[in-house]
């Protein structure tokens, strides 16, 4: 009697993605608050040049995550502290009161602006996210230093498991 023995082997492998190291991750995406002060044009180079943008915020569980991240890193809505904010991707550098995010010019659907922005102040064309309003978004001065927020996609990063 012959014996035929069949193995399957069967295997399963994955690419494992990620960020960079001090990066953080959500839904994909990688985020760096990055605690440099920059004007926003500046903060937008800075960000390409880690194959990021500044960050865009697409729907409400991201710019949760976001605040979050902020109230964690600072004492949110302590009047005592100086201010804070983040540029975003967020701008109207091209038509007044279309608000877009760089660096595509997507139209803004999603929009967590704070109570009264943005303002029909002509010079602030750009939204950052704003320690005073809770992290909701403010409208101000594009030349104006701020902290920013680079995002990118999560990269493979080489590791297999199968």
């Amino acid at each position: 009697m012959v014996n035929i023995i069949l193995n399957f082997v069967l295997i399963i492998s994955m690419t494992v993605y990620g960020c960079e190291q001090s990066w953080k991750s959500f839904n994909h995406h990688c985020y760096a608050l990055v605690e440099r002060l920059e004007p926003w044009h500046a903060a937008m180079e800075y960000c390409t040049a880690f194959s990021a943008s500044l960050v865009t915020i697409d729907d409400h569980d991201e710019f949760v995550f976001l605040q979050n991240t902020l109230r964690a890193h600072h004492r949110a809505n302590d009047a005592r502290q100086p201010v804070i904010e983040y540029w975003t991707g967020g701008n109207n550098i091209i038509n007044e009161g279309q608000w877009v995010w760089a660096p595509n010019s997507e139209p803004m659907s999603f929009k967590p602006w704070a109570p009264g922005e943005p303002d029909r102040d002509l010079q602030e064309n750009c939204a950052g996210l704003y320690n005073h309003d809770d992290f909701l978004m403010n409208n101000d001065n594009c030349d104006f230093s701020r902290f920013f927020i680079c995002e990118n996609e999560e990269k493979p990063n080489g590791e297999v498991v199968g």
